[in-house]
């Protein structure tokens, strides 16, 4: 086969997964916009958002709930915990966590309603108020994500 059909098979591969990226993340930043509307929340310009659901992967939950208790004063990180009902956010998170100043209780699952994570908490990165990337928190990458976040882009300790 010829390179130049090579590259015109490879790019044709690539370019609707880029167009479906950036309609993804678009989709994303509407849901997001709307969820930070009804909770209340005005986000800083760059800012880093965990949403957790509180019925999901509770190693994940427990991680976050780690990271968010070191991080709860810093203005740059934004934890949601979502589920079905306020006692049931506060009794995991506990209440100390709960009524932290960067802390939010969605506790109607709007998160979860609107597709914004399952089974795993999702980070949201926000550049000048705008989505620039998001990513599933699982036991294999929430690790080296959140060490990797720290005291990196403006965002951290």
């Amino acid at each position: 086969m010829k390179p130049a059909i090579i590259i015109v098979i490879i790019l044709s591969a690539l370019l609707p997964s880029g167009c479906q990226n950036k309609k993804n993340l678009s989709q994303n930043q509407e849901k997001l916009t709307g969820l930070l509307k009804l909770l209340k929340v005005k986000p800083a310009d760059n800012l880093a958002v965990i949403i957790a659901p509180v019925s999901g992967c509770s190693g994940c939950l427990q991680r976050i709930m780690l990271f968010a208790r070191e991080n709860a004063d810093n203005r740059q990180w934004l934890f949601i915990f979502s589920g079905y009902g306020r006692k049931e956010i506060v009794l995991k998170t506990g209440s100390t966590l709960a009524f932290s100043p960067q802390v939010v209780v969605d506790d109607r699952a709007s998160a979860l309603k609107r597709g914004l994570v399952e089974t795993f908490p999702v980070l949201f990165i926000l550049k000048q108020g705008e989505l620039v990337t998001h990513k599933e928190l699982n036991a294999t990458n929430i690790e080296g994500i959140l060490q990797s976040l720290t005291g990196q882009h403006g965002i951290g300790r």
